[in-house]
């Protein structure tokens, strides 16, 4: 048995001296150590455990370590950082002080002590690694806002744990026999457990149950989810890289809940343990180094007819001593598609376009006849007319002058007959016959009343000429420089 005991201890110190001499980036190690009465006979080996492996050989030079006892109160025992041997000594020695002779247990205020000093922390850049150590037995005081009569875990100790899992800190508990309440704890913190009947426990088996303490498999970026579907199904994606391990390193995952504000949860897949189907994600296998990504079908169970985003935390559970890291996240769940919120948008956009039609109908009207003064600005109210179709028309024509003089003249034309406009130093004006002068003709033709430029140098039509000029004033300039407009009305 002797001899068993000293392969042990010299198979944990080379593997861990191996494991320390690895490492070159500098880490927060926080130790949470259970002192209270149910440990008396195992704190010994414990002790022992804290110095030889994690003091000694553990932890190197520019690490930060931090030992919370806890029992119905908690003692920040040790926060220093290791930079040479002779502190590694000053911390052995208290370490050799502690006494499991705490009365009760208080597992959720050794919580709010770790809480406290993330926060004197926080700024440090350094991955933090948090290893409990425990029997398990929660058993606060009266006077402890998480006490309970029966022992069990209340609402506050386990909300608390959600605040530690979302920090994105890699977990280890080992519980202390195989009664031990420390499996409850390490579901709701999401972190990697090992358990140690008591009769097994010495500070190689608590060793071996934490070589498992620096590697990490770490989670790349949040969870991205799909769009609930029909009955709250939704798709997590997710990918997952191996850090800081020798060898293969499998990962079971027993659960995936969601918590929302109203602390509500559900659990959405679980594993074979967990009486679900399972699947690549929920028992895989990665390779040192290796980056893998993964999707995981999901049930949200939402009352029916529901659209709107979810939000809350989606977190972990495991099976074995290997968990995934951070193993908690703020969560924003997209609600189904909106198909009522398009339609209606698409009738809105209908409704416009019928009305925008409705108003370029309207203002492309032809003009109204202009008034008696003879004015021809287009802002003149005149009466739509409809051009005759048959026999002669009968046409006004009216010219205004640069000048602002205005020539008038009733027409007949019969279809194939002609009208001229005449260039005069002033202006235009009507003609009955083809001159020299003769600047313009308007004719009917097909049931229009068309205009002809005979001469464009004298006279340049200023205005897109349309199909009929009917009801329609032509602007123009005469000789480049006299500005003069017509309009024929029927």
């Amino acid at each position: 048995m002797k001899k068993h005991f000293l392969f042990g201890i010299v198979y944990f110190l080379v593997f861990f001296s191996l494991f320390a001499d690895s490492r070159t980036e500098n880490i927060d190690l926080f130790v949470l150590l259970d002192k209270s009465l149910s440990m008396v006979e195992e704190i010994e080996d414990v002790k022992s455990y804290v110095r030889d492996f994690l003091v000694e050989t553990f932890l190197i030079p520019g690490d930060n370590l931090t030992v919370i006892n806890f029992f119905g109160s908690t003692d920040l025992f040790i926060s220093q950082r290791v930079d040479s041997q002779g502190a590694k000594a000053e911390i052995n020695e208290k370490i050799g002080q502690v006494q499991a002779d705490g009365r009760w247990t208080d597992i959720g205020n050794a919580l709010d002590a770790l809480n406290r000093e993330y926060y004197r922390s926080a700024e440090s850049p350094r991955q933090k690694y948090l290893l409990l150590i425990t029997d398990g037995i929660q058993e606060a005081p009266p006077d402890s806002r998480y006490y309970s009569p029966d022992g069990s875990f209340v609402h506050d100790l386990l909300e608390n744990t959600k605040t530690i899992q979302r920090r994105g800190w890699k977990i280890q508990i080992i519980g202390i026999g195989s009664d031990s309440a420390a499996r409850q704890v390490a579901d709701e913190l999401a972190a990697a457990y090992q358990e140690i009947p008591r009769e097994e426990v010495s500070p190689e088996r608590l060793a071996e149950a934490s070589d498992n303490l620096l590697g990490l498999i770490q989670v790349r970026e949040a969870p991205v989810f799909s769009r609930l579907g029909s009955g709250g199904a939704s798709v997590m994606k997710i990918a997952l890289t191996s850090l800081h391990f020798n060898e293969p390193r499998r990962v079971t995952i027993a659960g995936i809940y969601f918590q929302n504000a109203l602390h509500d949860r559900w659990t959405l897949a679980a594993g074979p343990e967990g009486g679900g189907p399972g699947g690549d994600f929920f028992d895989f296998t990665l390779n040192p180094g290796e980056t893998r990504e993964f999707e995981a079908p999901l049930t949200f169970p939402l009352p029916e007819g529901r659209e709107k985003s979810l939000k809350g935390t989606v977190f972990f559970t495991f099976s074995g001593g290997v968990s995934l890291t951070p193993a908690a996240f703020e969560a924003v769940v997209p609600g189904p598609f909106p198909w009522g919120t398009v339609f209606l948008g698409l009738g809105g956009l209908l409704l416009l376009v019928l009305l925008i039609l409705l108003i370029r109908r309207w203002v492309s009207r032809p003009p109204r006849r202009p008034s008696s003064s003879g004015s021809l600005g287009m802002s003149a109210p005149r009466p739509r007319f409809a051009a005759p179709r048959g026999g002669s028309w009968q046409l006004k024509g009216s010219i205004r002058t640069q000048s602002g003089e205005t020539r008038s003249g009733d027409f007949r034309l019969a279809e194939g007959e002609s009208l001229y406009l005449d260039a005069l130093k002033d202006g235009l004006a009507f003609g009955e016959a083809r001159t020299s002068r003769s600047a313009l003709r308007v004719y009917r033709s097909g049931g229009n009343l068309k205009l002809e430029a005979l001469n464009p140098r004298v006279f340049k039509v200023l205005t897109a000429l349309p199909g009929s000029i009917l009801n329609k004033e032509i602007y123009g300039l005469l000789s480049g420089k006299i500005q003069t407009s017509f309009l024929f009305t029927g």
